[in-house]
């Protein structure tokens, strides 16, 4: 009976130590994404003024800000690095660099522009690039494209243009579709 009790207790332990482990590591994971966004903002501050300056929010990051994105009537504020590639898409919305004069942005779905399909016409964004002035947009379109379609794009000239992935489905681990919001300078 006493080996069957202390070997409860020692479950019973495991289980708290493990528990306390996975909110250890939950909290870490939390914290880091809330310093990353720390270290953002206060490397934009620095860029902000001046286009050729390319101060990165720590010395081994892949980006560094270029824009600061703005959705007033959402209370959203976004860092947006210097290029859309994987690894920085993981802490902030990147540019997305092409020969068209449109300004065009892209973010998961799920984390810095899950707010993206929700946007309505009419709904005002500003976006400031690096050494220029805050430019006003409107939403004007919206549209759901495959990821191999880029002709939305053609005819486009001077717009902000926020890209995000839409999941067909719950099943979808690669999705195919994206979610596309159009907006016009005002």
């Amino acid at each position: 009976m006493k080996s069957r009790r202390k070997l409860l207790r020692l479950l019973a332990l495991c289980i708290a130590m493990l528990g306390l482990v996975l909110v250890f590591k939950s909290s870490y994971v939390y914290g880091k994404a809330q310093l990353a966004q720390f270290l953002l903002w206060q490397a934009w501050q620095e860029n902000k003024t001046d286009v050729n300056r390319q101060q990165k929010a720590w010395y081994y990051a892949d980006g560094y800000p270029v824009g600061e994105l703005i959705v007033e009537s959402r209370n959203i504020s976004q860092i947006v690095l210097n290029e859309a590639s994987n690894r920085n898409l993981a802490f902030a919305p990147g540019i997305w660099h092409h020969p068209s004069n449109n300004i065009l942005l892209a973010a998961h779905n799920d984390t810095h522009f899950s707010f993206v399909k929700e946007l309505k016409l009419g709904e005002k964004i500003s976006y400031q690039a690096q050494g220029k002035l805050k430019q006003h947009f409107k939403v004007v379109n919206k549209l759901h494209v495959d990821y191999r379609d880029s002709n939305w794009l053609l005819g486009l000239e001077g717009y902000l243009v926020l890209i995000t992935c839409e999941r067909r489905n719950s099943l979808d681990l690669v999705p195919e579709g994206r979610v596309v919001v159009v907006a016009k300078r005002v």
